[in-house]
């Protein structure tokens, strides 16, 4: 009769075990169902490069009162078109100058180069030179002084 008992209360544990794992898993088949798909699916890496052309050539040595000029690119690497707002600041201990936000749109997969000008009136100084797309937190900078 002890023995019955028992095997009644083990059998009713392992029920209502099973039947909490049942309800937990049901609860969480949407999270596991994504959680499965993301783990089995490849997702593209998504990013955007952001990078001058050529470094070497940039203008780090000013002349007062003569504009110059470089160049860099943006790489859409985002698996799908996107639109960058970028911005060129030039700045120093006797000067900040911000140029107005420029957009570029760009397709996936797609590159493109941008002139940019340094003004007359930052040449001759000491300065920084940033490159920054304001949407994706990036950035990239050089120094240049007056010679």
């Amino acid at each position: 009769m002890m023995r019955d008992a028992r095997r009644v209360v083990i059998l009713i544990l392992v029920i209502a075990v099973v039947l909490n794992g049942a309800a937990v898993l049901a609860l969480h088949q949407k999270s596991l169902a994504d959680a499965y798909r993301t783990a089995t699916s490849h997702q593209p890496e998504r990013f955007t490069e952001l990078y001058f052309n050529d470094p070497d050539m940039l203008p780090r040595q000013l002349v007062a009162g003569k504009a110059a000029t470089f160049s860099f690119s943006i790489a859409n690497r985002e698996a799908q078109d996107f639109t960058y707002y970028y911005q060129v600041a030039f700045e120093g201990p006797e000067l900040r100058i911000v140029q107005p936000v420029q957009t570029v749109s760009l397709h996936s997969a797609q590159a493109r180069t941008e002139q940019a000008i340094i003004p007359a009136q930052a040449a001759g100084k000491h300065i920084r030179v940033t490159v920054r797309i304001i949407n994706k937190d990036q950035a990239i900078a050089f120094r240049a002084v007056a010679s």
